[in-house]
C-alpha cells in the first residue's frame, strides 16, 4: 500500500515510508483497545514523494488495519 511498511515489535508497530525519512511509532494503549501515536520522524524533504500530511493519514489507516489483524483493537 503506496510503500508502507509494518514492523511489529512487541507491543509496537513501526511504520515507514519506502524512499523517505518518514517514519510513526504506534503503541498499544495500556488502558484501553486504541493506538496511541508517537515517536514521528519526518524530515520534509522536497523531494519526497508524498507530504507528511498525506505519510500521517496512510501510517494511521496501516497501522489500524495491522493492530486488527494483530488482535490489538475491536
Amino acid at each position: 500500500m503506496n510503500d508502507i511498511e509494518i514492523q511489529v515489535r512487541d507491543d509496537v508497530l513501526v511504520v515507514t515510508r519506502a524512499g523517505t525519512a518518514f517514519k510513526l511509532i504506534f503503541r498499544k494503549h495500556p488502558e484501553s483497545l486504541g493506538l496511541l501515536a508517537s515517536d514521528l520522524v519526518a524530515d520534509d524533504e522536497v523531494d519526497a514523494p508524498l507530504s507528511v500530511h498525506e505519510f500521517l493519514a496512510l501510517a494511521f489507516t496501516a497501522a489500524k488495519r495491522e493492530a486488527r489483524q494483530l488482535g490489538w483493537i475491536g
